[in-house]
């Protein structure tokens, strides 16, 4: 929270913890401003292949695991396209009124 809400960022930033496990493996812990401690960021775990692979720590093709499950990841360098898979469930219902 410290980070997220640190005055040099004026409308709050996420915050993703990062452990890499090999090249191929990363545990991801996100802060979502506005939210708090969330099961898992497909966002957040996108900016972190990006750059791990930048980093020439991570390959194109990894797998980040978050408290919400396993989300496989590839990176398209060549059309600059990053492509999730992994689970997805309901954590809510609601209605809109707008």
């Amino acid at each position: 929270r410290e980070i997220s809400e640190h005055r040099m960022f004026s409308g709050g930033v996420n915050v993703n913890f990062v452990n890499i496990v090999n090249s191929k493996r990363f545990q991801v812990k996100t802060y979502e401003r506005g939210s708090g401690i969330t099961a898992a960021c497909g966002s957040g775990a996108a900016a972190c292949l990006a750059v791990g692979v930048m980093r020439n720590i991570l390959q194109k093709n990894a797998v980040a695991v978050a408290p919400g499950g396993n989300l496989s990841l590839s990176w398209d360098m060549s059309a600059n396209i990053i492509s999730q898979l992994g689970p997805a469930s309901i954590i809510c219902h609601g209605e809109y009124c707008g």
